[in-house]
């Protein structure tokens, strides 16, 4: 029964909370897990409320460890796992902890439990299991534990909730369950769900405000498709089951349920910008075992890839090569020469890159190497994924940008175009009978990813309110949704979504919406009311997506996080965590620097290039751009990077001067000498840039 459920929670800590680190060459950002939930990640709290439960005897535990431990499974759930992953071995759960002990994480989940408390069940007749222990007793716990002696003064600091991370988790919807077990009808315990919401979000910002600064939570898993439901509620009418043969009317409340927990955590992180939230669809996810009985991400090395080719929509991010061959701009663009491509695969290829591209590890990853760029393809060839993104792109198309006086890129190919060039390449004449079955959508995965949000960014720059672009947002969901509605009516039965990116932390747009006003920045030098645009289409298009699932039930819809991910990314990069009133506030990345005509501005690329690597924020680049080489070697030569250095300096020293010693924490100061020029010596030299 738990082997499905691990799928989901290792995607969210891969995912999430630790972007993607491996804990062997990367240190995990936090030192400590709490999880509040149900029997998904009980590690022993149930048998310890009650200790004449199954799981206190064989089989359970046989596999891991060895004997019954209160799991509710023969081996390992899901913390485990992600106990290993993150290299912290010693969470356990809150009943069986001692004072005196270290430990590096507690489990205040309890089999069977509840978000509502038990009255209100009590109080509608409904009868919940003896060892139920709802989510405000999980909270009294916590609480409890916080406030308890500690082993060390480390161990005090390290439990503190800013140094946690903390994970919510009730996906079972027992509340649910339990009621329609009990004769409750479909219409009466959907009265149930903004209780439920209410419930777990109030937690959520509760931890937010006892310090907690990465909270992750779970959407409700496909309670319809559970045995204890399917067995009470049995019918003959087959039209009450979907393709898999779970009840609908009941994973349509799961979805509503996900519908409304995703909108208002969305609505939490607009109440607490610098907070990481970070959702886990296990809805989405538990589908997949059940479809198919096999991993969702199959590697190629000891599991069969679920599908045989990829097919992706979207903008630069994906772009492997499509925008270098549009007319008639196309063959002069910047990806077409040095130093684009110098790191792989050796020379420029059409990748806005100096290197790899998301898609080309996707490729590997899957098993599937020779995905290209569809203005490249060849129909006697055979392929293994087919994209269409281009750089530039958007999803509106540009007659509705050109009519509110908006330019767009030359080369700029619409999310309706390249729907157009995918129905093409659909038709086109295959190498063998196997190539025409390989390319049917039934056998891919499409992926539908514009996460640079150029409809609105080409919008602001070229002079559109907040306000006016905010009325964007619905159309461009709309043509989202109508995008991934066509390829699932064409056969697609996996569809990958992504969100959009933090658009106010992206250097064309702080280039060009440039304000004296600090309060108009957030603590990472990002625009907040750029932000704000990106979370709100982002919740829009999560709840579009929810009841697209429902319109397609045997279709995958799994979402992604770009927000969070680059959020987390531009942490991680910052070697100072500068705040709003800093003069020094707006790290950089590159920008391209391109005009309409696809030429250089060289006045934003170049100082954004320096900017970008010395504040150690710079991701895809690993040489100085030729154009570039000129204006580098007057910053360095000349005065300006003395008076930077100096300038720093004393931006360290007034900083160091504002803490005050903490009777629990022994600081140690790191002094960052400007490494960055010391440590490239011999490559400045090599390049001609200091003689």
């Amino acid at each position: 029964m738990k082997s499905i459920k691990i799928i989901a929670f290792l995607l969210l800590i891969v995912a999430g909370t630790a972007s993607a680190q491996n804990r062997n060459n990367t240190k995990c950002p936090f030192q400590f897990l709490y999880h509040f939930g149900d029997a998904i990640s009980d590690t022993g709290n149930s048998v310890r409320v009650l200790p004449l439960l199954p799981p206190t005897r064989s089989p359970y535990g046989v596999t891991f460890p060895g004997s019954p431990t209160g799991r509710w499974s023969n081996g390992r759930v899901d913390v485990d796992y992600v106990a290993d992953a993150v290299g912290l071995p010693n969470i356990v759960p809150y009943l069986s902890m001692y004072d005196s002990r270290s430990y590096d994480g507690v489990i205040f989940s309890v089999a069977g439990s509840t978000a509502l408390n038990t009255s209100f069940f009590e109080s509608g007749g409904i009868s919940t299991p003896p060892y139920d222990i709802p989510l405000d007793t999980q909270l009294n716990w916590f609480r409890s534990y916080l406030q308890s002696n500690c082993a060390n003064q480390t161990e005090c600091a390290k439990r503190q909730p800013s140094n946690s991370a903390v994970l919510f988790e009730f996906s079972e919807l027992n509340d649910i369950g339990y009621a329609l077990v009990q004769g409750k009808s479909i219409q009466e315990v959907t009265n149930y769900v903004p209780l439920l919401v209410e419930a777990q979000i109030n937690a959520a910002r509760e931890v937010i405000k006892l310090g907690a600064t990465r909270v992750v939570y779970t959407t409700a898993a496909p309670l319809g498709c559970y045995p204890y439901i399917l067995t009470a509620l049995t019918t003959n009418d087959t039209s009450a089951y979907d393709g898999l043969g779970c009840l609908r009317a009941v994973n349509s409340i799961a979805v509503k349920f996900n519908a409304n927990l995703t909108a208002s955590f969305l609505a939490l992180k607009v109440e607490f910008p610098s907070v990481n939230i970070l959702p886990a669809d296990y809805y989405a996810t538990l589908r997949v075992p059940i479809n198919f009985k096999t991993p969702i991400l199959a590697s190629a090395k000891n599991s069969k890839c679920p599908f045989h080719i990829l097919y992706r929509f979207g903008d630069g991010i994906s772009d492997n090569g499509n925008s270098v061959r549009v007319p008639p701009f196309g063959p002069i663009l910047p990806p077409t020469r040095d130093p684009y491509g110098v790191t792989f695969p050796g020379y420029p290829t059409g990748r806005w890159s100096d290197g790899r591209l998301e898609i080309d590890y996707v490729a590997k990853a899957v098993g599937l190497p020779n995905i290209v760029p569809y203005l490249s393809i060849d129909a006697s060839r055979s392929y293994d994924g087919v994209v269409f993104s281009v750089a530039g792109s958007t999803s509106l198309n540009a007659s509705f940008l050109e009519s509110r006086g908006i330019g767009v890129p030359p080369f700029h190919i619409p999310l309706d175009t390249q729907l157009t060039w995918f129905r093409t390449f659909l038709q086109l004449n295959c190498t063998s009978q196997t190539e025409c079955a390989k390319r049917h959508p039934s056998k891919s995965s499409i992926i539908i990813e514009f996460a640079e949000l150029n409809d609105i960014g080409y919008a602001l720059v070229q002079g559109e309110s907040i306000q006016e672009v905010t009325n964007y947002i619905p159309l461009i969901v709309e043509a989202q949704i109508n995008a991934a509605r066509e390829v699932i009516k064409l056969g697609a039965t996996r569809v990958v979504y992504t969100t959009a990116a933090p658009l106010g932390c992206y250097p064309y747009i702080l280039t060009a919406l440039t304000t004296n006003d600090t309060s108009a920045y957030d603590g990472l030098g990002c625009l907040k009311a750029v932000n704000n645009v990106a979370v709100k289409f982002n919740k829009n298009l999560l709840l579009s997506l929810l009841a697209l699932q429902a319109e397609f039930p045997n279709v995958q819809i799994l979402p992604t996080d770009y927000y969070e991910t680059v959020i987390a990314q531009i942490k991680l990069k910052m070697p100072l965590a500068f705040n709003a009133d800093n003069p020094i506030r707006q790290l950089r990345r590159p920008s391209s620097g391109l005009t309409e005509f696809g030429d250089f501005n060289y006045k934003i690329n170049c100082p954004s290039f320096r900017v970008g690597v010395e504040a150690n924020n710079l991701r895809d680049w690993d040489t100085i751009p030729s154009y570039c080489k000129n204006y580098i070697k007057t910053y360095l030569t000349k005065n300006q990077w003395s008076l930077d250095v100096e300038a720093l300096a004393n931006e360290a020293f007034e900083y160091a001067a504002t803490f005050e010693q903490d009777a629990y924490l022994n600081y140690c100061w790191v002094f960052d000498v400007e490494e960055t020029l010391l440590s490239n010596l011999n490559y400045l030299a090599s390049s001609d840039i200091l003689d």
